[in-house]
């Protein structure tokens, strides 16, 4: 399983930053791996949500907005805006044996190329998610 976050902009500090970083992390644990529901539409929905109750109990007012695919365009205060994005690869479930038949013979090469090729299109790809964080000027 792979899980990273990766900031694309920012001009927060960056004790700022690790807070929103692990807040990802505890995320991932919380929903993605407790609930499995990280392929599900109202999962972005359940992400901004999460975002934005915590850093609203910082006494002021964010807003966040998170999806695959959006533009924006807004107005913030002075280091208090974070644009990062969050990947998530559920681990592969097929087995890696190269064995023909019975006995115990490798397979042909043009039959360990088409094997190959089904595995990786078999492979789940890549989930992506990416959040602005911040807060209204």
């Amino acid at each position: 399983m792979g899980f990273s976050v990766n900031i694309l902009w920012t001009d927060m500090s960056m004790e700022m930053q690790q807070i929103v970083k692990s807040l990802a992390k505890k995320f991932h644990e919380d929903v993605l791996e407790k609930t499995r529901e990280q392929y599900e539409e109202r999962y972005e929905r359940r992400l901004a949500q999460f975002f934005k109750e915590h850093f609203d109990r910082r006494r002021a007012t964010w807003h966040c907005v998170a999806g695959s695919h959006f533009a924006a365009q807004v107005t913030h205060e002075v280091t208090n805006l974070i644009y990062f994005e969050i990947t998530y690869t559920r681990p592969s479930r097929h087995r890696s044996t190269q064995q023909h038949g019975a006995s115990n013979q490798p397979l042909p090469p043009r039959q360990q190329q088409l094997k190959q090729a089904q595995q990786r299109m078999s492979e789940p790809s890549p989930k992506y998610w990416r959040v602005l964080l911040f807060k209204a000027a």
